[in-house]
């Protein structure tokens, strides 16, 4: 049982590890481009409008995202259900990531005043304790190190304004194997 639960840990943990990047750069993009969508006057206007809402009214546009995107996974579901797995994933995905930007925004708004609602502020601490716990953990795992390597050795090689891709993939090779002790030399 421990052989197992160590073969299975690391790959585990690189994937746990690949996802959490991920979102956490899809969280910042989104911000982003929420913000470039604030330069519109209409939504300007909204956003002013929500973020100058009494806590418990932050609390209700900050649940909206999961209320109105519940039937879109019910639908996925069915979709998926029904023989239509491509479509119904592709839902799915849809409408985590417009799930994911209209909370990242809706939060970003409203969150001075959610605190404000003590068992809210209660959970929050909490809920951002036991993240920042483990992350700690996670990123003193070696398969969280080579994960985030591998991950800036990808971008490293996407933007790379070199020609030759086997010549960019090896350099990133060499950075990765620099970095962390498992991988082959």
């Amino acid at each position: 049982m421990k052989t197992i639960k160590r073969i299975l840990t690391y790959p585990l943990i690189a994937v746990a590890a690949i996802v959490m990047l991920f979102e956490e750069w899809l969280w910042h993009r989104l911000i982003e481009f929420g913000d470039r969508l604030a330069r519109w006057p209409l939504i300007g206007r909204i956003e002013t409008w929500i973020a100058a809402l009494p806590p418990y009214g932050a609390l209700v546009f900050f649940l909206v995202p999961i209320f109105t995107l519940f039937p879109v996974k019910i639908i996925a579901l069915y979709l998926l259900a029904h023989g239509h797995g491509l479509l119904g994933l592709l839902t799915i995905a849809l409408a985590k990531l417009v799930g994911t930007a209209w909370a990242a925004r809706i939060y970003h708004l409203t969150s001075s005043q959610l605190v404000r609602i003590g068992w809210f502020a209660r959970f929050h601490a909490w809920f951002l304790a036991k993240k920042d716990m483990l992350l700690g953990w996670l990123r003193s795992q070696r398969a969280w190190r080579t994960a985030r390597a591998l991950v800036g050795a990808l971008r490293h090689i996407a933007t790379s304004p070199r020609p030759g891709l086997r010549r960019r993939w090896n350099a990133a090779r060499r950075r990765i194997r620099a970095r962390c002790c498992w991988m082959p030399h």
